[in-house]
This record gives structure tokens, sequence and C-alpha cells, in this order.
């Protein structure tokens, strides 16, 4: 089953949502956790902080 998402911009609290074309849930993590390497999951978007994503820019020189 090919999996597609979509990146939603929620300006109200300065985040961004992943949220699933197909399901329209979202990716949150597992218990609410916020720390790195915690699972991940497809829930109903509720605007828990564990919902909220942020992207860093890298630079690679090959």
């Amino acid at each position: 089953m090919k999996v597609l998402y979509a990146l939603k911009l929620s300006v109200r609290q300065i985040s961004i949502a992943i949220t699933n074309r197909n399901s329209s849930k979202v990716i949150g993590t597992v218990g609410e956790a916020t720390v790195a390497g915690t699972n991940i999951e497809q829930r109903p978007y509720s605007g828990a902080a564990s919902q909220s994503w942020k992207f860093r820019e890298i630079h690679v020189n090959l």
C-alpha cells in the first residue's frame, strides 16, 4: 500500500502537522512523547505538541 503525506502549516501554533492524504490522520508520537527516538503513529489531529514537527536545513558536501 502506497502512503502519501501532505504538509499542513498551522499558523495558530506555528507548527507543521504531517497529514496522510488517504486517512486524514496526522503523525504523532506514541504516548504524547516529545523526545528524540520515540515511536510514531497516525491519529486524528488534536493540536498536541507530539503532533508538531520542525524541519531543519542540512548541508551536504558531495
